[in-house]
């Protein structure tokens, strides 16, 4: 899980885990090896950020890594 100071408007605390930049550096080795084909990128932020910008960009750039093109 990423560190929650990373992805502010979470759902619950978490625990200190990896920058926001370590999983998408992580993301980047795993598709440059192999073609992801499926991916799931979970999200508990509470249900009023789900929509906001911070909330959007993070998603949309671990997209990116991976090749996704996502469209709002």
């Amino acid at each position: 899980m990423i560190d929650g100071e990373d992805v502010p408007g979470l759902r619950w605390r978490t625990s200190p885990g990896p920058s926001f930049d370590v999983a998408e550096a992580c993301l980047a080795q795993i598709a440059a090896v192999a073609h992801p084909v499926a991916t799931c990128i979970a999200c508990p932020w509470t249900p009023e950020r789900i929509g906001d910008e911070p909330a959007r960009r993070a998603i949309a750039q671990l997209a990116a890594v991976i090749g996704a093109e996502l469209r709002w």
